[in-house]
């Protein structure tokens, strides 16, 4: 009692004081849920509530998506999307959000995962842009629609249509917060150049093809209308690892409107701090 009233306050002395403990038991530092003896609260709430089983007919090729060669936030969005878990109106609703149903891009139907992504008039427009094999989904499950991508087509396309789907998503963002859409084929050649950036930074593929799926859609010109300015936007941003102090940049140039132009990406000299890798990559926007 001491030691409790030396560590804790009055009050809550007395309610570690009231739990009761069994004079019987012999207290242990070894952890019975797990071989090594150790507690984490991962063991511990398993093994109040036991081990979770997802519903049936559910996604479960989860290893195979992580392995996707994509970037990391392109598959933590597909993991909201097979979870159904991405913010689409009826999702919002369930949740007493009061949003109008209906499609921010369509405006003709409500608006649910399989809808923003694939059944949409504007997202049916960006997948004939991209050549690719599309399903119609009888239940129109996106799950049953992403599964049957997955056994189509091979591992160089399946990250191509991983990267539609995200700028289908960006492309319904900007409906929601801008009240405008880019143009299918202007979102399809930014998907495909914002893909082969991250690989040649990454997996040192700069010299690799493009996917044949999206040649058509990525040698396209693609159009925009000028501004009376005449100015054009460039946005860059810079990475650093502080343990080897190696960088890298990134580039897009956009037309006043957001029309996609150009992207690059590549490393940068050592940098010994992230502020020094911001400016070589302005530096490296410039040139």
């Amino acid at each position: 009692m001491s030691i409790l009233s030396d560590i804790f306050c009055p009050e809550d002395v007395e309610r570690i004081s009231s739990i009761p403990i069994s004079p019987e038991y012999e207290d242990t530092w070894f952890w019975y849920g797990d071989p090594k003896g150790c507690y984490s609260v991962k063991d511990g709430y398993r093994s109040i509530l036991g081990d979770f089983v997802g519903p049936s007919g559910g996604f479960d090729k989860w290893n195979y998506l992580w392995k996707i060669k994509v970037p990391p936030k392109w598959r933590t969005f597909m993991w909201r999307a097979l979870s159904d878990t991405l913010p689409v109106t009826t999702n919002l609703l369930l949740k007493r959000v009061e949003v109008d149903p209906l499609c921010p891009m369509c405006g003709l139907s409500h608006e649910n995962v399989m809808h923003a992504l694939v059944l949409c008039e504007f997202s049916s427009i960006v997948w004939q842009e991209t050549n690719l094999p599309v399903f119609n989904v009888l239940d129109g499950s996106f799950v049953m629609w992403f599964m049957n991508l997955l056994l189509s087509l091979t591992e160089e396309n399946l990250a191509f249509g991983v990267a539609v789907l995200y700028s289908i998503w960006s492309g319904r963002n900007s409906a929601v917060w801008e009240n405008c859409l880019p143009r299918p084929r202007s979102l399809v050649t930014q998907a495909v150049a914002v893909l082969h950036a991250w690989r040649g930074v990454h997996h040192g593929a700069l010299n690799q093809p493009i996917p044949a799926m999206a040649a058509g859609s990525s040698s396209a010109t693609v159009g925009g209308v000028q501004s009376p300015t005449g100015l054009r936007r460039c946005f860059f941003d810079a990475g650093h690892r502080p343990t080897t102090q190696e960088s890298t940049f990134a580039v897009v140039l956009l037309e006043t409107g957001g029309q996609f132009i150009a992207a690059c990406a590549g490393r940068l000299p050592v940098c010994f701090s992230p502020f020094m890798a911001e400016a070589e990559a302005c530096k490296a926007a410039l040139v």
